[in-house]
């Protein structure tokens, strides 16, 4: 027997809002079902939707960085602080 469950339910079984339940149905990541206005889930679904892993799955830590460390934050201070200096270069003279 197929045990369906409305957006509300599967919100409180996957951990997040209603809301974001619509997301993950509209973009295909959650099948569903439209009755109306509401939409129903088989409830395997969305217990099966809480133990994916999160992220990308092909994604791996590069071997040379420490885990817990991001590797990309000191490129995106370096990219902030060049424009930075390019914004300061057409500052009009006499302003703050």
């Amino acid at each position: 027997m197929v045990d369906l469950i409305n957006t509300a339910t599967a919100a409180a079984i996957i951990g997040c809002v209603p809301r974001h339940v619509g997301h993950l149905i509209r973009t295909g990541q959650l099948p569903a079902l439209r009755v109306g206005r509401d939409w129903l889930l088989n409830r395997k679904d969305a217990e099966r939707f809480v133990r994916r892993p999160p992220g990308n799955p092909n994604w791996r830590q590069p071997a040379d960085t420490p885990a817990g460390q991001n590797p990309a934050t000191p490129q995106r201070r370096r990219r902030a602080g060049q424009a930075k200096k390019k914004s300061e270069q057409f500052k009009q003279p006499g302003t703050v």
